[in-house]
């Protein structure tokens, strides 16, 4: 039997559970689609995110979940969203478990998955003695020796960035690749060494971490950055019809639409920055921008003596 809703998210880290709670507090029935792949669930400690600075992200999720349980107007499932169909006032969203939930409007809060290396002991220190933000782990490992990993010029300009919180830099480069005379010139004045010898293993050895490279080089160090492109962690949007853009996030305009009428993306989806503050941000503005099509078309329903629109009431 279908069901309805006002508005259906699907994701539920930050940026879903923020959304939720947003559109829940504006009594709106909503319902919060989670099949439990949050991207950081491997890190010890979450930063940058004010109140909740060096919360694991399990616990904050917990905390969240908790605090959305005291409101009636939001339903949190634990399934996957197979497919969505339709158009703006009636998306109907096909879950993994069989039912079918009819939604006025979709935001999608999927978020990105890192397309890391193949390389042995890659997944074993994710997230433990491998990182890849800078402004989430920098401080730290501040002043200690980090090694950085990926092509020569990524690596090169990631290690630009890392030169904020330790001078002590190494690059074990993935692949050559030709560098600007800009990053040319900032290595040489940096005193950047670069090992030109692919990363065959990274290892835990004495509370060091130790990359064992192709050509034979071992590099000690005590944490490893790594340049890794991002994907979209899901399909649906694409699917769908949403455009994305050229760095491969989801299209939106500044209120947080996609090109598609009624559905709207938040999160490290549609963003470069993928703080969980930016993550919240984009979420409630998503989230206001719905609100506010809800009660412009229910004035004018009422206006108009017409029935109005929720499949919720």
């Amino acid at each position: 039997m279908e069901k309805g809703c006002d508005v259906a998210i699907v994701g539920g880290g930050p940026a879903g559970l923020s959304a939720a709670l947003m559109l829940g507090r504006a009594r709106r029935a909503v319902l919060l689609i989670d099949d439990g792949g949050e991207r950081n669930l491997s890190v010890r400690e979450s930063h940058g995110f004010l109140g909740y600075d060096g919360c694991s992200p399990r616990e904050l999720l917990a905390r969240a979940r908790v605090q959305l349980e005291t409101y009636s107007t939001i339903t949190h499932v634990s399934d996957h969203v197979d497919a969505i169909e339709g158009a703006i006032d009636r998306f109907e969203v096909h879950l993994r478990s069989g039912e079918t939930v009819l939604a006025r409007r979709i935001i999608f809060a999927t978020g990105v998955r890192d397309d890391l290396p193949e390389i042995d002991g890659v997944d074993a220190l994710w997230g433990k003695r491998i990182f890849v933000c800078p402004y989430c782990d920098g401080w730290e490992f501040r002043d200690r020796r980090i090694a950085i990993v990926g092509n020569t010029r990524t690596a090169l300009e990631l290690a630009q960035e890392l030169w904020t919180w330790s001078r002590d830099l190494v690059v074990c480069s993935t692949k050559g690749m030709p560098l600007p005379e800009q990053v040319q010139t900032w290595q040489a004045a940096a005193a950047i060494d670069v090992i030109e010898s692919r990363p065959d293993v990274i290892r835990e050895q004495d509370e060091k971490v130790i990359i064992d490279c192709a050509g034979g080089e071992h590099v000690e160090c005590d944490v490893v950055f790594m340049c890794a492109p991002l994907k979209q962690h899901s399909k649906l949007p694409e699917v769908l019809g949403c455009e994305l853009t050229e760095r491969g996030t989801i299209k939106t305009d500044a209120e947080n639409r996609t090109t598609v009428a009624g559905c709207f993306a938040a999160g490290d989806c549609v963003t470069k920055y993928h703080q969980i503050a930016f993550a919240a941000a984009s979420a409630t503005c998503a989230a206001i921008a719905i609100n506010e099509e809800f009660y412009t078309s229910d004035a004018q329903a009422l206006i108009g003596g017409r029935q109005l629109g929720s499949l919720a009431r």
